[in-house]
């Protein structure tokens, strides 16, 4: 049988514990989550097309990545900067953002309560982002990045995807990166945010670049 560790994930994610099920009660547990809503069709989509998700066992398999697996996230947005020419931007930030950190994510936290911290994209599912924010400072390399923290939930909902990994850098699990053209004050700049899957879909990082970066 083919590697189903795609369904044992998304089981896991949901809760439910899968020591020594066998693949046909994980199929049955699958489609009483898909019936019940709990797990959407384009969910299950996503995590079989990317099937380095977790095991019985819940370990993640890391295998050799690809070149295309190693890009950066300011590599995949210099490769599609034409594609924003023209565009509107899709998130506009006042000059009075916070360049705080802290402030700025738990700002963020505060306007994604009603959700549960949860940011959807129609036609991917649910995206966890409040859990995943302080993660990320020790990848963002300047004021604009943090400035553009509030940015985050309009990137992840109307985005373009420039790119999919199936093995980010080698790591064992997927990821979708989403991009758009934001506004800061009055710089104009490109926004790309990573989003990760093992069990569920997870911000991971993001990045803001001007228009004239290389």
């Amino acid at each position: 049988m083919s590697n189903i560790g795609w369904v044992y994930g998304i089981l896991q994610g949901n809760g439910i514990d899968t020591t020594g099920m066998e693949p046909r009660e994980a199929f049955a547990e699958l489609e009483k989550l898909r019936q019940s809503g709990k797990v959407t069709d384009n969910q299950i989509k996503f995590s079989k097309s990317h099937s380095d998700a977790p095991s019985k066992t819940g370990n993640t398999r890391k295998t050799n990545a690809s070149a295309e697996d190693k890009t950066t996230i300011k590599e995949q947005v210099a490769a599609h900067k034409d594609d924003f020419k023209g565009k509107k931007p899709i998130a506009e930030i006042s000059g009075k953002a916070s360049t705080d950190f802290k402030t700025a994510v738990t700002s963020l936290k505060v306007q994604l309560q009603k959700s549960g911290g949860v940011v959807t994209r129609k036609g991917f599912g649910d995206i966890q982002v409040s859990s995943r924010l302080l993660d990320a400072k020790k990848y963002l390399e300047g004021q604009d990045d943090v400035e553009a923290i509030a940015a985050i939930p309009a990137v992840i909902k109307k985005g373009k995807v420039i790119a999919e990994h199936e093995n980010h850098k080698g790591r064992g699990y997927s990821t979708v990166t989403f991009a758009g053209k934001i506004k800061i004050g009055d710089k104009v700049a490109i926004m790309g945010v990573v989003v990760k899957h093992t069990t569920k879909h997870f911000y991971d990082v993001h990045r803001v670049f001007t228009l004239d970066d290389k």
